[in-house]
């Protein structure tokens, strides 16, 4: 390989590995979402490819009803992310950097 291949390479292995930390930390649920939503596109692939072999009356349906499940899909892909979100917003704990009150004790 070249030596302008390996670069890109690392590139985009280092923007991955970021895409997949927050502050350092990986996240499990953004791991998951990823998969799922790779999971959801391989199934509109084969949903798609499977609706060009159907006669024109039942495409029909098909093409219909194919939006509401796209949307359903993408709900579900990233509904761990959204969870994971929706939980931390609602801890108690303060936050690792959050300035304490005047009169505490470090």
């Amino acid at each position: 390989m070249t030596a302008s291949i390996k670069e890109a390479l690392g590139k985009a292995v280092k923007f991955v590995a970021r895409a997949f930390t927050e502050k350092g930390e990986p996240s499990s649920s953004r791991l998951l979402a990823g998969w799922l939503t790779v999971s959801s596109m391989a199934l509109i692939w084969f949903m798609v490819r499977h609706m060009m072999t159907l006669p024109v009356d039942k495409l029909q349906v098909w093409v219909g009803g194919l939006p509401l499940i796209i949307g359903a899909l993408a709900t579900f892909a990233v509904s761990p992310y959204g969870v994971n979100r929706l939980s931390g917003m609602f801890k108690k704990d303060d936050a690792p950097d959050a300035p304490k009150p005047e009169g505490e004790d470090k």
